[in-house]
């Protein structure tokens, strides 16, 4: 390996002297050299650019300080949060973004950036609360028909939710959520399907069922229970054999069925 390849560096301002940006290197002093290339100058939005950018207008360039010298890359992670944490309690200005070590752990996105992302998302396709086109959303449907869960997914599945108990936070938050929301328009084609939905569900829920005592066949269990005096949920499950019949005795049978 080379010497000096893995490395913490400092930026310093040539004006005042102090450090501006603390940073790690498995490059040597490539990485740090790089920040003044002007490809990377021309694409680095972030407050250490700008600072470049007003330096290398004055003609001047930041010069750089090896803070720590590392035989391996594995501590520079650990290496650069502890230099940027004991420089900022210095008091010194650091312009880096986040807390350093890897990603952006610490960085604080301002109200205004997050609306420019949110600007910028906004109609893409990949995008939560994309909009979706009538055919894409038939597609979706079509998949979503065909798809068929093997029974190790069915039994995940039910896992998941049987016997799910949710916290009252959660149910204020999703009354909150909902509370005041706006539901568009529904279009005639929409609430003929609707129409059209409950009254085959009506239909199928609807059963005629034969008194066997007269033989006369009633519309539905309800009026079925009316004619029989009985309640009407009692006289559905003895219908559908969920509840035997007291003293055996049959007294009703659902229209075509061959046995009760």
């Amino acid at each position: 390996m080379a010497a000096g390849r893995f490395l913490i560096y400092g930026l310093v301002d040539p004006r005042s002297g102090a450090l501006f940006y603390i940073g790690k290197s498995t490059q040597g002093l490539k990485r740090a050299r790089s920040h003044c290339y002007p490809g990377y100058l021309k694409r680095d939005r972030t407050r250490t650019g700008t600072r470049i950018k007003g330096l290398l207008a004055r003609g001047l360039r930041p010069s750089i300080e090896v803070v720590e010298l590392h035989d391996t890359s594995d501590p520079l992670a650990d290496a650069e949060r502890f230099w940027i944490a004991n420089i900022r309690a210095t008091g010194a200005e650091l312009l880096n973004h986040c807390d350093g070590g890897e990603g952006a752990v610490g960085r604080c996105v301002s109200a205004e950036t997050r609306a420019k992302i949110a600007a910028a998302n906004k109609g893409k396709k990949s995008a939560l609360g994309a909009i979706r086109s009538t055919e894409t959303r038939a597609k979706l449907s079509e998949a979503a028909k065909r798809r068929q869960y093997s029974e190790e997914e069915k039994n995940h599945l039910r896992t998941l939710t049987v016997g799910r108990k949710l916290t009252k936070e959660h149910i204020a938050k999703i009354i909150a959520a909902n509370t005041g929301q706006k539901r568009g328009p529904v279009s005639e084609e929409t609430l003929a399907r609707m129409r059209a939905a409950a009254s085959i569900g009506a239909a199928k829920r609807r059963k005629s069922v034969v008194i066997v005592a007269t033989g006369a066949v009633s519309p539905s269990v309800d009026d079925a229970a009316a004619v029989l005096g009985t309640c009407k949920s009692n006289l559905s499950m003895r219908l559908n054999g969920k509840k035997p019949w007291r003293d055996g005795r049959v007294l009703a049978r659902f229209y075509q069925s061959e046995s009760v």
